[in-house]
């Protein structure tokens, strides 16, 4: 069988029902305005999907940390181990006894059926099926039954009209109502197996008062959705219900200054203002020597001075300066640039051109941007590269 066209004349539901029912083997690839997916098929259910680009909250690790399964130090370690070996998380994780088979198992179901869940509220795009045999890992996924995600997508798809209603945007922060609680909080907080009920005060889900229990301060939407165990329809729904009843409410949303200085936090791990001391000091000694000899022309143009080592330190301070950037723009709207000319585009303070006239180049390793200059020599992946990640 070879289907293909465009979904907005044959939906994405229609398509599942008909390569479910007709138990197909093969690949469904879906083109969109700016990411691919490939749905791989066998017998009519899900076995594994390819993803052009995939949001941190959907890495593998991340899920497992959300769950609970694995600790934030615990991925790190197994990042680093994956940088040398080039083994899968799931593996490394499993070989560590950190998790078990199941836990791996129930994790990339969960990763499976949110990305099905995603492309079912595309509104456009090309799509082609292909009969095929399919190869994936038998020992790690659970085949999903391609009638149980339609019947979901669908149920969810009603349902975003009402929950958009509701949700305030992203950047805005919710806070706990004092006047409002849930019972049974300080035990679940004491370590007690969480969901010990099937239903909270008010008629609460109990996915509901989980997610009520991770709400620590002052949280915006996107960080409560991004921390959640649960997919991002039901922590939306979560989130909106809270509201609705009175356990959560809405403050400002976070003003500029403040996402940028979050986004400089995450990168550098340092809130205080003299951790920029050293460098202006070390700017200033070479501003004034330079100042010495060459006059002023040859330091206010980086570009065209004699001395290669301002060029250097100058590409130093644009590269940490682009990944500021970079990290502030996933912080704004939840996926990294695909290059840094988005950065440009999207009104950034963004310098992506290095001293030398090229373009930096802009990657992402272990949920990290990563910013590389060409160097003096204009070629990368030689000893002169100037990186972000060193």
């Amino acid at each position: 069988m070879a289907l293909e066209g465009t979904i907005k004349e044959f939906g994405l539901a229609d398509i599942f029902q008909l390569i479910g029912l007709q138990k197909k083997t093969g690949t469904l690839f879906l083109k969109g305005l700016d990411a691919t997916v490939n749905i791989h098929f066998e017998d009519g259910a899900v076995v594994k999907i390819d993803e052009s680009a995939k949001l941190p909250k959907y890495l593998t690790g991340m899920i497992l940390v959300n769950l609970g399964k694995v600790k934030p130090e615990q991925l790190e370690e197994a990042l680093e181990i994956q940088k040398t070996t080039a083994r899968k998380i799931g593996s490394i994780l499993i070989g560590q006894e950190v998790i078990n088979k199941d836990d791996l198992k129930n994790a990339l179901s969960f990763q499976m059926k949110e990305a099905v869940y995603r492309v079912f509220r595309w509104k456009g795009g090309d799509y082609k099926f292909y009969q095929d045999k399919v190869d994936y890992d038998r020992d790690t996924i659970i085949p999903l039954s391609s009638e149980h995600l339609l019947m979901d997508g669908v149920r969810m798809l009603d349902e975003w009209p009402k929950l958009e209603k509701i949700l305030p945007s992203a950047d805005t922060v919710l806070k706990k109502d004092e006047q409002k609680t849930i019972p049974e909080e300080e035990e679940a907080a004491a370590g007690e197996e969480i969901f010990s009920y099937e239903s909270g005060p008010d008629g609460l889900s109990r996915e509901t008062v989980e997610t009520f229990r991770r709400i620590h301060g002052s949280r915006t939407v996107y960080e409560i959705i991004e921390s959640s165990p649960l997919g991002e329809f039901d922590a939306s729904k979560a989130i909106a219900e809270l509201i609705q009843k009175g356990y959560l409410r809405k403050t400002e949303s976070i003003p500029e200054i403040v996402l940028h200085e979050k986004a400089i936090r995450r990168t550098t791990g340092i809130s205080e203002w003299y951790r920029y001391i050293p460098y202006l000091i070390v700017f200033i000694s070479l501003v004034l020597i330079v100042f010495q000899i060459t006059g002023t022309r040859k330091i206010m143009n980086p570009r065209v001075t004699k001395f290669p080592d301002i060029k250097v330190s100058f590409c130093s301070s644009q590269v940490q300066k682009l990944k500021e950037n970079a990290e502030l723009y996933y912080f704004d709207y939840g996926l990294y640039p695909q290059d840094a000319s988005l950065l440009k585009k999207m009104g950034y303070d963004a310098h992506i051109i290095d001293p030398w006239g090229k373009t930096f180049l802009l990657n992402y390793s272990g949920g990290e941007a990563i910013i590389t200059s060409a160097g003096p020599d204009g070629s990368f992946g030689t000893t002169d590269d100037i990186s972000s990640n060193p």
